[in-house]
């Protein structure tokens, strides 16, 4: 049930992970923020995968 609670708290870090990124693109051309971004919702994305995949498991 807790990651179903950091999911929904990690949603309002990716937006502002999101916002802070296009900010830096448009401002000083600076991708690393962006990337960032990209990369942690990636990673996130796969451990909640990962989670839903192992609690719906039949066993």
């Amino acid at each position: 049930m807790a990651i179903y609670i950091l999911t929904g708290v990690g949603l309002i870090v990716f937006n502002i992970l999101y916002t802070m990124g296009n900010s830096a693109i448009s401002g000083s051309g600076d991708y690393g923020m962006a990337t960032i971004a990209l990369v942690v919702s990636l990673v996130w994305a796969f451990i909640f995968a990962f989670v839903l995949m192992a609690d719906t498991k039949t066993e």
